[in-house]
């Protein structure tokens, strides 16, 4: 930066920055993990969100896809974020979630919402005491009135590998898939995720053919099966999960080529401590 603010911490880490747009915290909404399968959460937000999920916590893992506990067999998975139809601000978030035995009926997970400063507060807050800093282009970056990401403390970012194992069937459990889990340095509890990728997300495979006689052609029947990558931890370990969620069938002439999915897949995962975002 050649002019502004910046503010560096004990571990030499800038931790403010007038160059540098930021997110800040636009509050939280609730979503039903007792509805298995999508159920839709619209939020408000000007400019692109960052969607932070609460997922399943003191659930243990499985070993050697032995799910002989239904309690094992509960996953939360963000699976698709867009637009509402005619209205830019508005973005629509589909959560799913998978499980056997669901909790309490009145249990709810939260969804915390991110948006950029310049954007939803252009103005800036309400305080009358604090610091607020602006780049070269007019935009507000920093607000002590609000809750920045960037400030969250006790967050952490790695990569997770996601099992190619695909689950059996297309029950909606994934009944002989295989949890893949990665160490985080801290708890798991009360804490919240953002995960940008849904792993293998359609597997088609053929179950059938015939002849058409007035083609002469044949005719390959196809399945695919549509998966969601669907998180939950359990002390410091975060498991991930595929589980299926519908399929559909479709008829091909002529021939069809078919990709392996059988591949590992990786997903960035990000995590906030809810304590921060209330």
């Amino acid at each position: 930066m050649s002019y502004g603010f910046r503010a560096v911490n004990n571990q030499g880490t800038v931790s403010v920055d007038g160059d540098s747009t930021t997110y800040v915290y636009l509050g939280k909404t609730q979503f039903n993990p007792n509805i298995p399968g999508r159920q839709d959460i619209y939020v408000h937000c000007v400019g692109y969100p960052l969607i932070f999920f609460e997922t399943f916590h003191g659930i243990g893992g499985t070993q050697d896809g032995n799910y002989a506990s239904l309690a094992l067999r509960w996953a939360v998975a963000m699976t698709r974020l867009r637009q509402a139809p005619g209205d830019p601000n508005t973005w629509i978030i589909t959560m799913n979630c998978n499980f056997a035995n669901g909790p309490d009926p009145n249990f709810r997970l939260n969804l915390r919402v991110f948006g950029l400063l310049h954007l939803n507060y252009p103005g800036g807050s309400s305080e009358q005491y604090g610091a607020r800093a602006w780049n070269a282009q007019g935009q507000l970056t920093f607000d002590t009135g609000f809750r920045h990401l960037k400030l969250a403390g006790n967050t952490y970012d790695t990569e997770m590998p996601i099992s190619a194992a695909m689950p059996s069937g297309d029950s909606g459990n994934a009944i002989a898939a295989t949890d893949t889990a990665v160490a985080m340095p801290f708890d798991m509890a009360n804490k919240s995720i953002m995960a940008n990728t849904r792993g293998i997300i359609a597997m088609p495979y053929q179950y059938g053919a015939y002849i058409d006689f007035e083609t002469n052609q044949t005719v390959e029947q196809w399945v695919t099966m549509y998966t969601d990558t669907g998180f939950w931890s359990n002390g410091s370990t975060l498991y991930a999960r595929k589980f299926s969620t519908y399929s559909t069938t479709f008829n091909s002439s002529g021939g069809f080529n078919v990709v392996s999915n059988n591949q590992m897949t990786y997903t960035r995962v990000a995590v906030i401590d809810n304590n921060s975002f209330p």
